[in-house]
C-alpha cells in the first residue's frame, strides 16, 4: 500500500496494483509518471487521475459510455479473460478515456502546425519570387546608369538631340 497526502482527499492509502505508470509522464508533467484513478464519491460519474508523486496534481476524468447493453462491462470482457493475469482489462475504459483526452490535447496544436507549415511554404515561394525580381531590378538599374543606355532609351521613345531631324520609315 502506498500512502499519499492529497490536496483533494487528504491522507489516503492506495493499493499498488491500481497504479498506472506512464513512461514519459503526461503532457506538461514529464516528471510525474505514476498515477491512480480514484473515485471521489461512489455515486459520481467523475473520477480523478491522481498523481502518486505529487498530492496536488490530479486530472478530472469521466468514464466514456459508448453504448449500452444488457450485459455489464465485466460480462462483456469475460471472453478476454478478466482474471488476475489480466487486471488491466478492468481498467481499460479508463485508459481509453485518458488516451482520448491526451489525444484531444494534441489535435489543436497539430492543426495549427499544419496551417503554419503551409503558410511558411507560400511565404518561401513569395520570397524567392521577390528575390528574383530584386535581382532583375538591380541589373536594370546598373544598365540605366550607363550614359549610352540613357541615349538608347531616349531614342527608343522617339526623342532626338538638338539639331537632329527625326525621320519615320514606313515599311510597306
Amino acid at each position: 500500500m502506498l500512502a499519499i497526502e492529497s490536496t483533494r482527499f487528504g491522507k489516503i492509502e492506495i493499493d499498488e496494483s491500481i497504479v498506472l505508470e506512464f513512461e514519459s509522464g503526461m503532457i506538461g508533467f514529464p516528471e510525474h509518471r505514476r498515477y491512480a484513478i480514484l473515485k471521489q464519491r461512489d455515486d459520481s460519474v467523475f473520477m480523478w487521475l491522481h498523481s502518486i508523486d505529487d498530492g496536488g496534481l490530479a486530472f478530472a476524468c469521466r468514464q466514456l459510455v459508448l453504448y449500452r447493453t444488457a450485459k455489464s462491462a465485466a460480462e462483456q470482457l469475460e471472453p478476454l479473460g478478466t482474471d488476475a493475469d489480466k487486471p488491466f482489462l478492468e481498467q481499460a475504459p479508463w485508459l481509453i478515456a485518458v488516451f482520448a483526452f491526451v489525444l484531444y490535447l494534441y489535435v489543436g496544436p497539430l492543426l495549427s502546425w499544419v496551417s503554419t507549415y503551409k503558410q511558411a511554404g507560400e511565404k518561401r515561394q513569395e520570397v524567392a519570387a521577390l528575390k528574383a525580381r530584386n535581382t532583375e531590378l538591380k541589373d536594370r538599374r546598373k544598365e540605366l546608369r550607363d550614359k549610352r543606355a540613357l541615349e538608347r532609351e531616349a531614342r527608343r521613345l522617339g526623342m532626338v538631340k538638338a539639331g537632329e531631324k527625326a525621320y519615320v520609315v514606313r515599311v510597306p
